[in-house]
């Protein structure tokens, strides 16, 4: 839709209109040859023996960005995206809470009353039991290799996993979540 709209390939548009404009020079659709030496490898296998993952970590010969798993950046960076959504945004203070609030009504995620989904993020409608202490109204996203990032508006709290592993255990993101839910989001 946005190619359509913009008559622009769909990774520019987001790269002059979103990543330059909030400073996000290390994200990108396409890893630039230069930056290639910077990339973490990617770790599978299970818990106490870590392999490397066999995958195409470079996408060689993609012609289209994957927005579901092909976007490259460092922590700061999506620092920079997330914190857009709590502070001044690239969008109107409309579009942001329509972004970050909750918009499935009663069809929610992990057979639970915990999440659901606003416009391109997971809402969390009240503080899970028994997996992380994420704060209800905050909302975030995930990575394909374990990478997290959420907010939480009330606070002002941002935080930042990033990992490069495929199929382990979730344990040590839910525990970062709850050490920073924990340290900077209660009343």
């Amino acid at each position: 839709m946005v190619e359509k709209v913009t008559g622009k390939p769909f990774h520019e548009f987001v790269q002059k209109r979103i990543f330059d404009k909030l400073g996000m020079a290390d994200t990108h659709f396409f890893l630039p040859d230069a930056k290639r030496a910077r990339l973490a490898q990617v770790y599978g296998g299970e818990p106490g023996s870590l392999k490397v993952f066999a995958h195409d970590r470079f996408r060689t010969g993609a012609q289209f960005a994957n927005g579901a798993g092909g976007l490259y950046s460092t922590a700061s960076d999506m620092a920079k995206f997330i914190e857009s959504f709590v502070g001044k945004s690239l969008l109107s203070p409309a579009g942001t809470r329509l972004m970050t609030s909750l918009q499935t009504g009663d069809l929610l995620m992990d057979n639970g009353r915990e999440r659901g989904v606003g416009i391109g993020w997971i809402i969390t409608r009240r503080t899970p039991v028994g997996t992380s202490l994420r704060p209800a109204g905050s909302f975030g996203h995930t990575g394909a290799f374990g990478t997290e990032y959420w907010a939480d508006p009330k606070s002002g709290t941002v935080a930042v996993f990033m990992a490069q592993t495929f199929g382990l255990p979730e344990d040590a993101r839910k525990s970062f979540d709850t050490m920073v839910a924990a340290a900077c989001c209660r009343d």
